[in-house]
């Protein structure tokens, strides 16, 4: 590249013979001694930055290649300025070979204030081009120590240059699979409180806190619009799902797989992996073999410092899993808290993949009612403490109620409690305290005397017709017709004839048609005791109720 500020210049005067009047240009030059221009003193600084750009000699005009930026950040890694004045810099992918004079000493004299702490915002493509240099490595201790200079030039310009927040979540991640700080990417995320950008990636912290919501993102099931989980279940469904996370997890570890693994089951595959992807970034030929798991399931691989990564997508498949885990979760805390409403899990597609798997829908589906029924029993458990120092009076209120308790033999041997000499009842529950046992042990509900229904759940309290093992009589029926609206009609219709037109139907009537259905069989069991319809591969009406159904719709 030609210097022209080092080039020594000449005047040169031409002057034309005078007595050639005929035509002044043909005349004979006369050439006069050419003056000297002083020569401008020497400027290392200006010397420093041609000695630079001269890296670029085999192509002096490249533009934004990484290997010679990664040459040119080293060239002038320990380089500092102090320059006073300003110069503006707008530059997609901003580098040093393209940038003027003053552009150069406004960048590195700021840099120089941020290396002491000194972090003051400036423009977007000088920010740029120092977090290009932290990424290279360049300017820092280290991987941990480039780290923190990362954090706190972000948290020091992140909101008077928004655009960086496009950009700092991936390269972070990059970061610490390619560099591998000490603390690990889990815990930079929770120090730094960075969940909310990364929320597959703590999935699986079961241990941790993970918000259910997370899951929710990739789950053919939408919790949040369930009606238990808005009715303010939402934190008890969150610690729920951390116990069935870590029931799922620890029956994946006693069948030598991972839960990152069942969870992702579908199309999946390694491909090749750029770090630090839409920055000006070189990979360098000095990386060592490796294989980087992170949390999610991916896992990163470098040979002979070449990258690639196994990652597996949310396709069907899987959101089919996770649905299916979320809603079965709710449907045994629905039972266990005993809400109102009942919901009936269709395991469809979820059981179909998870049989070709090595767990097995059953030991999956297990594993989650023992997870809920272990959450229910904790969090409803009584804790009951002893103040040792009253042990001793309670010892002795104790022996004076004995006393008062003591009756003689006599009455003791007829079993007598309100000393009349007749027993009470044989026994038997005594309601109306006359003497006489009500109904010889049978539930009494009405309080007459009588058992009613030998026993047997009598739902109405009609004290003479048992409701067939649990189920409501012709009454609920009624009653959950009143209950359903006319598009909750409309749709058990629907169901009757096959249930292929319900989210056409659904959509006319601007709902989704899983809610419709839900409120249906919420209804349903709240009227009868039971789901009503199977919203499997297409929505149809239980055998057992297709003739009830068709009753109430007509």
């Amino acid at each position: 590249m030609i210097d022209f500020d080092n080039i020594q210049f000449a005047e040169i005067e031409i002057v034309y013979d005078a007595d050639n009047d005929a035509n002044p240009l043909r005349g004979p030059l006369r050439r006069p001694a050419p003056q000297p221009v002083d020569r401008r003193g020497a400027d290392p600084l200006r010397e420093k930055f041609y000695a630079m750009r001269s890296l670029a000699y085999k192509n002096p005009f490249a533009r934004n290649d990484p290997l010679l930026f990664y040459r040119q950040a080293k060239f002038m890694e320990d380089f500092s300025d102090h320059y006073p004045g300003g110069a503006e810099f707008n530059m997609y992918y901003p580098c040093y070979q393209h940038m003027g004079y003053e552009q150069l000493r406004v960048y590195f004299s700021w840099r120089t204030r941020v290396r002491l702490g000194d972090i003051k915002p400036a423009q977007a493509s000088y920010i740029f081009l120092y977090i290009y240099e932290l990424l290279a490595g360049i300017g820092a201790d280290g991987p941990a120590d480039g780290l923190d200079r990362l954090m706190s030039v972000w948290g020091a310009c992140r909101d008077f240059v928004p655009v960086i927040n496009n950009y700092m979540p991936g390269w972070l991640k990059d970061y610490h699979i390619y560099y591998a700080p000490p603390r690990g990417f889990r815990s930079f995320v929770d120090d730094y409180g960075l969940r909310g950008l990364y929320p597959e990636l703590c999935l699986y912290d079961a241990g941790s806190g993970c918000d259910i919501t997370g899951w929710n993102a990739v789950s053919n099931y939408d919790v949040s619009s369930s009606g238990f989980f808005k009715a303010g279940n939402g934190e008890m469904m969150t610690n729920c799902f951390n116990y069935v996370l870590r029931g799922v997890a620890e029956l994946c570890a006693a069948n030598n797989t991972r839960i990152e693994i069942l969870m992702s089951a579908g199309a999946g595959g390694r491909f090749h992996w750029k770090p630090f992807a839409r920055a000006l970034f070189h990979n360098r030929h000095d990386q060592p073999d490796r294989k980087v798991e992170m949390p999610g399931g991916e896992i990163y691989y470098c040979r002979d410092s070449r990258w690639t990564v196994n990652t597996c997508e949310q396709d069907t498949e899987r959101r089919a899993i996770v649905g299916y885990m979320i809603k079965k979760t709710e449907e045994c805390l629905r039972r266990a808290a005993g809400y109102k409403y009942r919901l009936k899990t269709d395991p469809g597609q979820a059981a179909l993949i998870l049989n070709k798997s090595r767990i097995g829908f059953d030991k999956f589906n297990a594993a989650i009612e023992q997870a809920v029924a272990g959450f229910y029993r904790d969090m409803t458990r009584t804790v009951v403490t002893v103040d040792h120092g009253n042990l001793s009076r309670i010892r002795d209120e104790a022996l004076k109620t004995q006393d008062k308790l003591t009756v003689d033999e006599e009455k003791a041997a007829g079993g007598l409690t309100d000393g009349d000499g007749y027993g009470d009842g044989g026994g038997q529950y005594d309601a109306d305290g006359d003497g006489y046992g009500d109904g010889g042990g049978q539930y009494d509900a009405d309080m007459d005397g009588y058992g009613d229904g030998g026993g047997q759940y009598n739902a109405d309290m009609d004290d003479s017709t048992d409701d067939s093992g649990g189920q409501y009589d012709a009454d609920g029926w009624l009653a959950l017709k009143e209950a359903l609206s006319e598009a909750e009609l409309g749709a058990l219709a629907i169901a009757l004839n096959g249930g292929s037109d319900i989210r056409a139907f659904a959509g006319a009537n601007g709902v989704m048609p899983e809610v419709l259905v839900d409120g249906i069989n919420e209804k349903a069991a709240d009227y009868i005791g039971d789901n009503i319809l199977d919203s499997g591969e297409t929505l149809t009406v239980y055998a057992e109720y297709i003739k009830k159904v068709g009753e109430i719709i007509i």
